[in-house]
């Protein structure tokens, strides 16, 4: 997630359908009747052979068996953020592409690196985000089932001594926590609390999020199922700096549509939108922001 606020954004990385059928051929035969001088002939009609019922394409329920290999990623997370004062409003736009590599440990967890994070606005060059040594190593616990991954380096160190906290976050609409059967009209949901940082600032951020399994589709990955999924999120936070306290807080909500392999349960891909409201509030100014934001999520090739 991107979080950006005049007040906050110190920052310089960010200023810059259906199921298909299995069509069965019907056999077709010629028979060679024999006719006899003294007998008139007769007509005889051949019934078509019976045309089989259609082969279901998979089974209505899965047991995905997760993959060892690890899988490559492109996690494209682009947000619009206006920004509104008692002076006027700003309008910024930030995008950061971020590409990864993820795989599945013992225990339900997960591992990965971060081969490379990009971040571009209009009018700036693209460039690597700074502060950050690549690739960079990450590790998500596999915590209870009702529970979001929630990706940290390796060092350990909190949101506000880890550079890549940003692209970290982005990678939570990626890391979704698949249940041990799939069928269509299958249900779960996950909750998280999780620290990020703006402009030296922690914030707590805090995640809902409800999935289903809408359909069975044949796509360019192949046989796919659909998962649609809707969050909301609330954002808060206090910053003490000599006699001003700033008060952080917000909500929001995002969709996004999932293609997830049956077999593997694996991501194959994703995309959607969402929004965010903001309210930064100090002794001498206070100012609104809302941000709307779009991610991608493919296969990196």
């Amino acid at each position: 997630m991107i979080i950006r606020s005049n007040t906050l954004r110190q920052n310089p990385a960010y200023r810059p359908g259906n199921s298909r059928s299995i069509r069965w051929g019907i056999l077709t035969a010629s028979t060679l009747l024999a006719c006899y001088t003294r007998v008139p002939e007769q007509a005889i009609a051949i019934p078509p052979a019976a045309k089989p019922p259609d082969a279901p394409l998979v089974a209505s329920v899965w047991t995905p068996r997760p993959e060892t290999l690890a899988r490559e990623y492109l996690v494209e997370n682009s947000a619009r953020v206006v920004t509104t004062t008692g002076s006027g409003s700003t309008d910024d736009s930030t995008t950061i592409a971020i590409q990864a590599s993820i795989r599945q440990v013992a225990g339900g967890g997960l591992a990965g690196l971060l081969r490379d994070i990009v971040v571009s606005s209009p009018g700036v060059a693209r460039a690597r985000m700074p502060g950050v040594v690549l690739p960079y190593p990450f590790a998500a616990a596999g915590v209870g089932q009702g529970n979001q991954y929630s990706p940290t380096g390796l060092v350990g160190a909190g949101a506000c001594s880890v550079g890549a906290h940003d692209a970290l976050g982005a990678l939570r609409d990626l890391l979704v926590r698949i249940p041990d059967t799939l069928r269509v009209g299958k249900e779960w949901a996950d909750s998280g609390r999780f620290e990020t940082c703006r402009a030296g600032v922690n914030l707590e951020l805090a995640s809902v999020r409800a999935f289903r399994v809408t359909a069975l589709e044949s796509g360019l990955s192949g046989v796919v199922l659909v998962v649609v999924r809707t969050a909301t999120t609330t954002v808060r936070g206090v910053s003490v700096r000599g006699d001003d306290t700033t008060r952080i807080t917000g909500s929001g909500s995002s969709t996004l549509r999932y293609e997830v392999d049956p077999i593997t349960g694996a991501v194959l891909g994703a995309d959607g939108s969402g929004s965010l409201d903001l309210a930064v509030r100090g002794r001498v100014q206070s100012e609104s922001a809302r941000q709307t934001q779009a991610v991608r999520i493919g296969p990196r090739t």
